[in-house]
This record gives structure tokens, C-alpha cells and sequence, in this order.
């Protein structure tokens, strides 16, 4: 893979996302270029306290389930091979955003309200 980047290089703004399996190298059987599988968890967000008395919050929670497809680098892990996903720096949801800006003025009256009630 590292000779093929090497030679043809990579579309802009793309990293690889590379596993490989827990098993000795010779049992490995291949490589895939995957899709990145979804997990699902219950109670996702959990509040902690650091050493210093600080709050900081860890994103994780209990795995419920899996959201996979058949090109996916889970399935790939699971065959014993290599997963190389593509991903992308920009992990922004256009879509989102668009419908989020409406949300600017709701959230300016809060932050003015709080500020009064201070």
C-alpha cells in the first residue's frame, strides 16, 4: 500500500485508516480497501473527573450493536485481513449545518438571558 501511495499518490485531503488483525503475520489473508463500520453504543457520553478535580467527558459507553455493510473494515478485520479505509479531513455534515445555522438566534437569546440572570 505504501508503494502504491508512494507511486500515485493520494486524492487531497485523504487519510488512510489502517488495521490489522491480532494474528501472526503469515495467517493474514489479504487486504481490503474498506467503508468505515458505525457502533452504537447506550449511554455514550460519560462524565468524569480527572486527578485535578476537573470534569471531562469520555465518549464511549456500553456497545450495543454494530452497523455494518459486507466492504466494511470490521468485516475485513473479522476475515483476517488488512482494512484500509479512506477517510476524509473534513467530517463536517453540510446538511446539518445549514439547517443548524437557523438554530444562531435561539442560542444568542439563551446565552443574553443567562447573562442577566447573573
Amino acid at each position: 500500500m505504501a508503494r502504491a501511495v508512494l507511486r500515485y499518490g493520494l486524492p487531497e485531503e485523504t487519510l488512510l485508516n489502517v488495521n490489522v488483525p491480532d494474528r501472526p503475520q503469515a495467517s493474514i489473508a489479504g487486504a481490503r480497501i474498506t467503508s468505515l463500520s458505525r457502533r452504537r453504543f447506550d449511554d455514550p457520553i460519560i462524565e468524569k473527573v480527572d486527578p485535578h478535580g476537573r470534569k471531562y467527558y469520555w465518549i464511549a459507553g456500553t456497545r450495543v450493536t454494530w452497523s455494518r455493510r459486507k466492504d466494511s473494515d470490521y468485516e475485513a478485520l473479522r476475515r483476517g485481513m488488512v482494512s484500509i479505509t479512506p477517510i476524509h479531513l473534513d467530517v463536517t455534515h453540510y446538511a446539518a449545518l445549514e439547517q443548524l445555522r437557523g438554530w444562531e438566534t435561539l442560542i444568542e437569546r439563551g446565552r443574553k438571558k443567562t447573562r442577566r440572570t447573573k
